[in-house]
């Protein structure tokens, strides 16, 4: 992976992952994980 697409994956919020809905982000968020590199 280059470094400019590891410096996009950490800008995009979880949200935006397949599956991840208001609930889970808020899960996630509460765990740490904030963005899709996280």
């Amino acid at each position: 992976m280059t470094s400019d697409s590891s410096q996009q994956l950490d800008q995009i919020s979880v949200q935006y992952v397949k599956g991840v809905g208001p609930a889970k982000k808020k899960l996630l968020e509460k765990l740490g994980i904030e963005t899709i590199e996280d």
